[in-house]
């Protein structure tokens, strides 16, 4: 779980508005993309987490 918030964390800082306007749309595209896989790993982790420690 540290290591997907981590990666989170490292995603945020780099999507910033200037870097969009510096950068290729696909390159967009794939952070956005990146950023939703992340998100939901965390979901379903912390889901599995709280399944099994019932």
């Amino acid at each position: 779980m540290t290591v997907l918030k981590q990666y989170f964390s490292g995603i945020q800082k780099q999507d910033t508005n200037e870097w969009e306007k510096q950068v290729n749309p696909y390159h967009v595209a794939n952070l956005q993309r990146m950023t939703d896989i992340v998100l939901a790993e965390i979901s379903c982790t912390e889901r599995l987490f709280k399944a099994t420690t019932k």
